[in-house]
């Protein structure tokens, strides 16, 4: 069953994230060369730490207690995505507010099946 909703501030901790790994292999990379955007191979897997989870809870706590918002998408109970808005408008006569984070974990399943 999948489920979305809005995250308190209260929720967002490391175990949140228990389930969610963001992990992906990285084979090639767009990179600007001599003022040209070029697809170059460039391989590494990019993983996050620890650390690197403690800091976005510290980031997503702070979006929820200034006034932006989390949102997630759990499948059985697990994380599979989220995203975060920031509360400040940005941009000249047009406003917007910001998209500071969206990570999704894919999920594969079949909703089509016979």
């Amino acid at each position: 069953m999948t489920e979305y909703r809005r995250l308190s501030e209260d929720e967002i901790c490391q175990e949140l994230f228990n389930g969610f790994i963001r992990r992906q292999e990285v084979t090639k990379c767009w990179r600007k060369i001599n003022g040209e955007w070029i697809i170059k191979d460039d391989p590494f897997i990019d993983d996050w730490t620890e650390e690197d989870y403690a800091f976005l809870v510290s980031c997503l706590k702070n979006t929820v207690s200034t006034g932006g918002f989390v949102y997630a998408a759990f499948y059985n109970g697990v994380l599979k995505g989220f995203v975060s808005v920031e509360a400040g408008l940005s941009g000249g006569k047009q406003k917007y507010l910001d998209l500071s984070s969206i990570h999704v974990k894919i999920i594969y399943f079949c909703t089509f099946c016979c």
